[in-house]
């Protein structure tokens, strides 16, 4: 594994620590963002385990490198990370970057130190007697704040909890530096107290902190390069050691030419310039000459109760955008729906003793009372279980296997003798397969530890997650769309489309095609979905992922029978697709 990093950037000591108390074996390559070919945010540090995983998050890698498994139940190291990404860090950094704190700024981070030393006040590390994840990226935080003498002073010098927890923490072989220095976080003889899952003994050899030093350019006696007023590595928000807010007020360019001119503009003729007021339909359609918008919020899997994460995560963003389109004088609807098709559908039917049906009509109800609850404005809100769904789904099918893209294959499959079935991917759970991982409880699809898809039939020791026997592998035939032969077209529709999408949505379509494209199973030997339109799979039904995205065609179809106005509208009009 390979740590790319900048100078004087303190993230890169959390994943420095973590790796040496894990026993992991990392190297640093230092860069600059220009240098960085990698897709997704451009920050540093990045954590490259190998061609197919990279973390941009230092304290995703931090947890990756130095898993807190024993703690990890209730999300509190998650939490504490998430703390100190969005509030402990930007005000240590404002304090840095300040020439002059101001009062509300002090007491702001007053507070926040305060919080994280009553939580050491009973507790030897953050959540009791094992160090987890969240104090590697608490502790390397702060860590400049330690370093400045005035700084320690003003905040830290009566919190004596973490005055304690930093002086363990630093005197660990994995983090100290080997050194006669005076420094006050000299060597100190602390068993730290590591959890079960990684190695109960760090092996000699350079700590973090020495690493860090020969990366920021200091000594022994003084192990920070004197290259900014503060003499400190700076946080990764603030760029360093040159071109700090310490160097002068920021310079915000004004408004050109044309911007002014265009501000006039509006000033003066605005009023007279607006399109007249658009009226309302019952069905809303494109119209020629105004700006249409077409909203959809992701489809919610209808297996559970929405929670607030679901409000925010999946729909509020588009009810909101589709206000504001509506404010504006835009011609827009707004659909969504839940998504209920699947292994987990009938995982939850099992659990309740209902058939997948019943759980559907249920939960669908309760989504569609919560989100009218709280006031979403959905011009429709479907679902994927209709008829509407299934038609346009085969017919969609149909079409790509007349054009030559489906193939039939014949594949290993793991077979419950018990429960005379074939299990798919979520109903078989077994030992992940992946070196260095072997987490015990990896699904048929993917590994919830390392996040690397899997082969069920790769699993080892296999149980059917319905009955916990052993399966057997037995042959199924299955349908599979040929994906490297739509490669090229792929390729060049991504080029088009992409600039529009999100960072993290460019990352994800990129690193699917670093490598040649290869088929992918369409079907699935399940019950509940939708059947497979052809002899000899009628016991089969679609793969979720292919019928799931079809389903915001079908709910559009279910507002109106002329859905394809929005999806493949007229050449002289236009619809932007959100």
């Amino acid at each position: 594994m390979k740590i790319y990093t900048n100078e004087n950037n303190t993230s890169t000591l959390k994943l420095l620590i973590a790796a040496n108390l894990a026993g992991k074996k990392v190297t640093l390559e230092n860069v600059t963002l220009e240098g960085v070919s990698f897709a997704g945010p451009r920050a540093l540090p990045i954590l490259q385990v190998d061609d197919q995983l990279a973390f941009f998050s230092s304290n995703a890698a931090a947890e990756y490198l130095f898993p807190a498994v024993d703690m990890s139940h209730d999300g509190r190291s998650q939490q504490m990370q998430e703390w100190e990404a969005t509030r402990l860090q930007p005000a240590i950094s404002a304090v840095l970057a300040a020439k002059t704190v101001p009062a509300d700024l002090k007491q702001a981070l007053e507070a926040l130190l305060h919080h994280v030393d009553s939580l050491l006040g009973a507790n030897k590390y953050l959540f009791g007697d094992m160090l987890s994840a969240a104090d590697v990226a608490l502790w390397s935080t702060l860590y400049p704040l330690y370093h400045n003498e005035a700084l320690r002073q003003n905040y830290l010098s009566q919190l004596a909890g973490m005055l304690r927890w930093y002086s363990d923490i630093a005197a660990a072989r994995a983090v100290q530096v080997r050194t006669t220095s005076p420094l006050w976080w000299k060597q100190l003889s602390v068993e730290i107290n590591i959890p079960r899952n990684t190695s109960s003994h760090i092996s000699g050899g350079h700590g973090a902190l020495q690493e860090a030093v020969k990366q920021w350019g200091g000594s022994a006696d003084k192990p920070y390069a004197a290259t900014s007023a503060l003499g400190a590595p700076q946080l990764p928000s603030l760029a360093s050691p040159a071109g700090t807010p310490l160097d002068g007020p920021a310079v915000v360019p004004g408004p050109n030419a044309e911007e002014i001119a265009a501000a006039k503009d509006n000033w003066t003729n605005g009023l007279s310039q607006l399109q007249p007021p658009l009226q309302q339909e019952k069905v809303t359609m494109p119209i020629k000459g105004r700006k249409n918008v077409l909203i959809t919020s992701s489809l919610p899997y209808v297996n559970n109760v929405p929670h607030l994460g679901n409000i925010i995560g999946c729909v509020l963003s588009g009810d909101i955008f589709h206000r504001y389109c509506r404010i504006c004088d835009y011609n827009a609807i707004h659909i969504s729906g839940t998504d209920e098709y699947g292994t987990a559908t009938e995982t939850k039917a099992i659990q309740e003793g209902v058939t997948p049906r019943q759980i559907c009509d249920k939960y669908y109800e309760i989504h569609n009372d919560v989100y009218r609850w709280f006031d979403i404005g959905f011009d429709h809100f479907g679902r994927t279980s209709t008829a509407d769904h299934t038609e346009i789904v085969q017919k969609m099918f149909l079409q790509v296997k007349e054009n030559g893209f489906i193939s039939s294959q014949t594949v290993d499959q793991l077979h419950c003798e018990k429960c005379n079935r074939f299990l798919a991917d979520r109903f078989v759970e077994g030992t992940c397969p992946h070196p260095g991982c072997l987490y015990p409880d990896a699904r048929g699809d993917q590994c919830d530890k390392c996040g690397k898809l899997v082969n069920a039939i790769e699993l080892i020791a296999p149980r059917c997650k319905m009955c916990s026997a052993p399966p057997v592998v037995k042959p199924s035939e299955q349908l599979f769309i040929e994906l490297g032969q739509l490669e090229p077209s792929l390729r060049t529709w991504l080029n088009k489309v992409e600039g529009g999408w999100s960072p993290s949505a460019r990352a994800v379509a990129r690193s699917w095609l670093r490598e040649p494209l290869r088929a992918r199973a369409v079907t699935r030997d399940l019950k509940w979905g939708v059947p497979v339109p052809l002899d000899g799979y009628k016991d089969k039904v679609f793969y979720v992922w292919f019928d799931a995205p079809i389903g915001y065609w079908s709910i559009t179809h279910c507002l109106t029978k002329d859905y394809e106005k929005w999806w493949r509208p007229e050449k002289d009009i236009n619809v932007s697709r959100f």
